[in-house]
């Protein structure tokens, strides 16, 4: 996958600051490790390694499912221009880059229980001149697994999964390496295993649809880059490995278990995961650069890892649920952000900024670029959607985040 080269946007950025003398200085430092580990496909390794021909095939155990609880509405402002003077800060902002070519999508800012700003911006298809709005559908990457990780936890909510069992537990023909290797593991990045999307020949497949089987094949007989639990690597193959046996425990498709349990109850109307969502009128395409399209990666080839879309005000009634036991009780919902090895709970990373805790995840892969940032001590979400590989996502949630506080 290509990487990003941003000369120009940073000389760009540099002048937009002027315009921005009273307020905090921009961009801030991207965190680095999402950047850079979010996006499949940028490591190599030998090339002589060959996807397997054959897996065993998956076997699902028939488990009762309840029904889901009524889908509680939340109430969005119509869009629009923002109506306070600090909702026009943000939009003045956020309009700067669009004209600079440094930001193309939708953005959400909440604060205190008010939606602060709720904005498309830039195109969504700019052959047909559609406009990104707030129901824009973007890809939006590692932010999958969030998801992914509540629904696990689900089922431990459930006695049909248990963080410290093996995943061989769960896997039928497991691989004896990956006996020590426990579920809880998967969740923060501390399994071993190796990164199927760091292979080569990721790189060559990655345009076609795949099964969860398939890209889990290409990694299994190789062995453990470290001890379970020792070391925290960021990677794909957990969390497609987790929503292998989310299907497997509960007896249904990834994205039926995610929209049976998580989106309908949400009223996510416009979320969903590959497996299940075919693509949409209001689904933006994916740019490297203003009016660029960027190389297609197809999101079954991410699956669990990173394969949902959604929009910010979808993004943003997730957000709310998670200040409720709707979904998960307390004491399993804080494990999501209970800080592990390299500030990683499950699904999310855990960080401080301007002197307030924040839980957040970013979404890169090629065409778009996204950041969820709650600050659950200040009732403060940025939700950053976007369609061009180049836009610093979570450079401009920290920004935007960085105003909002300045103003109170």
């Amino acid at each position: 996958m290509p990487k990003l080269n941003r000369p120009t946007a940073i000389i760009i950025a540099a002048f937009l600051v002027l315009l921005f003398t009273t307020s905090p200085a921009w961009p801030p430092q991207a965190a680095a490790a999402d950047a850079a580990l979010a996006t499949p496909g940028q490591a190599t390794v030998p090339t002589g390694l060959q996807r397997a021909t054959a897996t065993p095939p998956l076997i699902t155990l028939a488990v009762p499912t309840p029904a889901p609880p009524t889908p509680t509405p939340l109430v969005l402002p119509t869009t629009g221009a923002p109506s306070t003077a600090l909702g026009n800060t943000l939009d003045g902002y956020l309009k700067q880059l669009v004209q600079a070519g440094l930001f193309q999508g939708a953005v959400l800012v909440a604060h205190s229980g008010q939606v602060v700003l709720d904005q498309g911006y830039g195109l969504a298809d700019a052959a047909r001149k559609l406009p990104n709005t707030p129901q824009t559908r973007f890809q939006i990457a590692s932010m999958t697994k969030q998801f992914t990780a509540l629904a696990a936890l689900q089922l431990v909510a459930r006695d049909q999964l248990a963080l410290d069992a093996s995943v061989c537990t769960y896997l039928d023909d497991c691989p004896a390496a990956w006996k020590p290797v426990i579920i809880r593991q998967l969740l923060n990045h501390t399994s071993g295993l190796p990164n199927y999307t760091d292979l080569a020949s990721f790189n060559t497949t990655q345009t076609r649809p795949a099964t969860p089987t398939e890209l889990i094949a290409t990694i299994r007989d190789l062995p453990l880059i470290f001890t379970p639990g020792s070391t925290y690597m960021y990677e794909n193959t957990d969390y497609v490995l987790l929503g292998m046996i989310i299907e497997r425990v509960s007896g249904m498709s990834y994205g039926d278990f995610l929209q049976l349990h998580i989106f309908a109850p949400l009223g996510m109307d416009n979320t969903g995961a590959a497996d299940t969502a075919p693509p949409a009128p209001n689904q933006a395409l994916g740019y490297s650069t203003p009016g660029e399209l960027a190389p297609i990666l197809h999101p079954t080839t991410l699956f669990s890892a990173g394969g949902i879309h959604s929009t910010v005000e979808d993004m943003y009634r997730w957000d709310q649920a998670l200040y409720t036991n709707q979904l998960l009780p307390q004491e399993l919902r804080d494990q999501l952000w209970t800080p592990g090895m390299g500030a990683y709970g499950y699904g999310w990373r855990i960080s401080t900024r301007s002197g307030h805790r924040m839980i957040s995840h970013a979404g890169l892969m090629d065409g778009f670029a996204g950041m969820i940032a709650r600050f659950p001590d200040d009732r403060l979400t940025v939700i950053v959607l976007g369609n061009m590989s180049a836009a610093d996502p979570e450079g401009i949630a920290g920004y935007l985040a960085d105003l909002v506080f300045q103003s109170t």
